[in-house]
């Protein structure tokens, strides 16, 4: 069930009673998928689907009545496709907007081969339907891995060889879906999580090899003390930094939450959604409008990036002052470059055509996120005929200088998506 442009979905879509209006702003905002919750009301819940239908959205449905417990380990809800349930999911299925359907959250490997049955059982029935799946990011304990998260005790489970890309290959082995999807939020309350570009190279190289899509939930807002709300450059760089490491579907966590003061942290150890894009009621903050410019941007070029596949990364002036730059693997040199002059730092992401030849990059300036907003400018020599940079989504054909460089001028935080022919 490959995608056929770069999407963008949002948890918690809105709250109270649908109406036309909040889907509109869903829309408008660029939003291609929302994820909600069935309901008991057949009628309703199909004339919420055909509002959505009304507005190009798709939707993922996560129905407790199609969900069975797992076998082991388990409490709470979450667990897997109930076949003989599927007469619930068959009420609403033949609807346009119906996407798929999810059954649990940050699942433990333990699970896999069990999710992977009910992928198999739930495709017999709905063969181009998603069953949706999110795993847990890179920085939680083995227990999680192998149990997922809020068990503490698993008795004699040896968890120790349970680490991170054993989680991601258990995961590619044991269930059959064409993406991987997981969680990674990179802004903290007073630092940035340093370790969110060394995970996330570790995740696209590791669907590079198994040929699955990237999918990735991304910070729109903030929920415990500690986490930080992005501001507009921000999210602009969490979103061309998940451009540069090929992800084609975006998930906001979250878009639409209470009218609450975002200054306001909540109280120690406790969840409350604050800054969100939209509140309840349907007021618009500074992030819904940095999501719709960059929706419309990733549409924009949907159709060239998605003729290429992420090929590696290559990290430009790392420095005590960007650990957030550090990256273990990296590429030592890609064909097209013959010479790169800057004093920034820069991620340089590289991507192969598909089919045929051709290459493409993805800058992304690294400027520490701290201090005053200044551009950084790269120049490249490139062993290409023609070069075509993609700004704001536009594109805009270069010219080299007198020595064959090729000059590119980001803005702070912001990047830019590049072809060669």
């Amino acid at each position: 069930m490959a995608v056929d442009k770069i999407l963008f979905g949002a948890y918690n879509p809105y709250r109270g009673a649908l109406t036309e209006k909040k889907v509109k702003i869903l829309a408008d905002a660029g939003i291609d998928i929302a994820m909600v919750s069935a309901s008991d009301n057949e009628e309703e819940f199909k004339n919420n689907l055909a509002l959505f239908s009304k507005y190009g959205i798709k939707v993922i449905v996560t129905d407790r009545r199609t969900i069975k417990i797992y076998k082991k380990l388990i409490r709470g809800y979450a667990g897997v496709f109930d076949s003989d349930k599927a007469s619930f999911i068959e009420s609403y299925s033949d609807c346009e907007a119906y996407y798929g359907s999810e059954f649990v959250d940050e699942p433990g490997l333990v699970y896999f081969e069990e999710i992977g049955q009910a992928v198999r059982e739930f495709k017999e029935k709905f063969p181009d339907k998603l069953y949706y799946v999110n795993l847990s990011p890179s920085h939680v304990t083995n227990i999680q891995y192998t149990a997922g998260p809020n068990i503490f005790d698993i008795g004699d489970v040896d968890v120790s060889e349970n680490n991170f890309q054993k989680y991601l290959d258990e995961f590619i082995r044991l269930v059959p879906v064409d993406y991987l999807c997981l969680d990674i939020y990179p802004f903290k309350l007073k630092t940035f999580w340093d370790s969110y570009l060394n995970e996330m190279e570790i995740i696209a190289h590791t669907l590079r090899k198994a040929d699955r899509e990237f999918w990735l939930c991304v910070q729109s807002a903030a929920w415990l003390e500690e986490v930080h709300i992005p501001t507009e450059p921000e999210f602009r760089w969490q979103m061309y930094t998940t451009l540069a490491f090929g992800v084609v579907c975006n998930m906001m966590y979250t878009f639409t939450g209470p009218d609450v003061d975002p200054d306001v942290p909540p109280p120690k150890d406790k969840a409350l959604l604050r800054g969100t894009p939209v509140t309840g009621e349907g007021t618009k903050h500074e992030l819904y409008f940095a999501i719709q410019k960059i929706t419309r941007e990733f549409h924009a070029i949907s159709d060239v990036f998605l003729q290429y596949r992420y090929a590696g990364v290559m990290t430009i002036n790392c420095t005590e002052d960007t650990p957030y730059l550090k990256i273990d693997r990296t590429l030592d040199c890609y064909a097209p470059i013959l010479d790169i002059s800057t004093d920034k730092p820069f991620l340089l992401s590289c991507f192969e055509k598909k089919e045929g030849e051709g290459s493409a990059f993805v800058f992304v300036a690294m400027e520490n996120f701290r201090r005053e907003p200044a551009a950084s400018e790269i120049k490249i020599k490139l062993a290409a005929d023609t070069v075509t940079a993609y700004y704001d989504g536009a594109p805009l054909v270069l010219t080299p200088d007198s020595n064959g460089y090729y000059s590119f001028i980001l803005k702070h935080c912001d990047g830019v998506f590049v072809t060669l022919s």
